[in-house]
């Protein structure tokens, strides 16, 4: 789990959690004070199983991270299919809760139990309350050389909110998950990046904390763009091949494409870092998710 301070206002923070395998790579993020999203967690599985093994071999080499129970609930399953989705979602869910409370890989995963039927989940014997839970699939499309292959993953984000109950929803058809689900191509993440202060943990009130300042980021980019101007005049000046003329003025545009991702639609990922970034009231710390293949 992992915050970016947002603002000057040290209660105000963005709190995310990233999870990959295969072709996909998830983040799961909230946007409110310390506490609102300091427990958020994401997991995601490939809904496929290793070469040359059955679903039956790989619930067997699965069934240690599961109680007695939820061995019974997945193997009431009257087809493999069900039978490996199942697993799948308990998996998910168990992880994604273990990194919303910062634990180690190590964790038992036994000592959380599952219930799909019920909808409850408890740890050590305790009933988990005021959880936030989505469990939705994402397809990609693929390109393996010439053939374009479907890959499905099952997901699951969790984030707590409070209260006395929880609040599960199964993202399952399709256009459901669109209010809170984006799709990303990695260049848009890359361009992105460059106003990301980044940090392990809980946000800290203290600027010096920050990868880099507001102002640093402007100088940075700055120079970064007279450098590239230069480059492209002195290319010009010694006649070099056009070629070579429109990669460096591709470079340069690069610098200056803003990317519009994020909690807001519209709104560039590089803004929202800024110390003008809009504030939403403390009630709205909503859930976002993201997927980049």
């Amino acid at each position: 789990m992992y915050t970016i301070q947002q603002s000057q206002d040290p209660n105000y923070v963005l709190g995310y959690s990233v999870a990959d395998t295969g072709s996909l790579v998830g983040m799961a993020w909230a946007t409110g004070s310390p506490s609102q999203v300091v427990n958020i967690g994401l997991d995601v599985m490939k809904f496929s199983i290793p070469r040359n093994t059955t679903v039956t071999d790989f619930f067997e080499s699965q069934k240690h991270k599961l109680t007695e129970r939820e061995q019974r609930d997945v193997l009431s399953g009257n087809s493999d299919e069900t039978l490996l989705r199942r697993i799948l979602i308990i998996l998910t869910i168990k992880t994604a809760y273990i990194k919303a409370i910062q634990q180690p890989p190590g964790f038992d995963y036994r000592r959380m139990e599952c219930s799909l039927p019920t909808q409850q989940f408890r740890v050590d014997n305790h009933e988990l309350l005021g959880w936030e839970i989505r469990m939705f699939k994402a397809n990609l499309g693929i390109q393996r050389k010439e053939a374009l292959v479907e890959e499905v993953y099952q997901c699951c984000a969790m984030i707590h909110r409070g209260g006395r109950v929880n609040r599960v929803y199964w993202n399952d058809k399709e256009g459901e998950a669109t209010e809170m689900l984006n799709f990303l191509k990695v260049d848009q993440i890359v361009r992105a990046y460059d106003g990301l202060g980044v940090r392990n943990g809980q946000a800290s009130s203290s600027a010096g904390g920050r990868t880099r300042t507001h102002a640093q980021q402007q100088q940075q980019q700055q120079a970064a763009q007279a450098q590239a101007q230069a480059t492209v005049t002195h290319s010009q000046h010694l006649q070099a091949a056009p070629q070579q003329q429109q990669i460096h003025q591709l470079h340069h545009h690069q610098q200056t494409v803003p990317v519009h991702v994020g909690p807001q639609v519209g709104m560039p990922m590089r803004r929202i870092v800024q110390a003008d970034a809009p504030r939403r009231s403390s009630e709205d710390a909503r859930m976002q998710a993201g997927v980049m293949h």
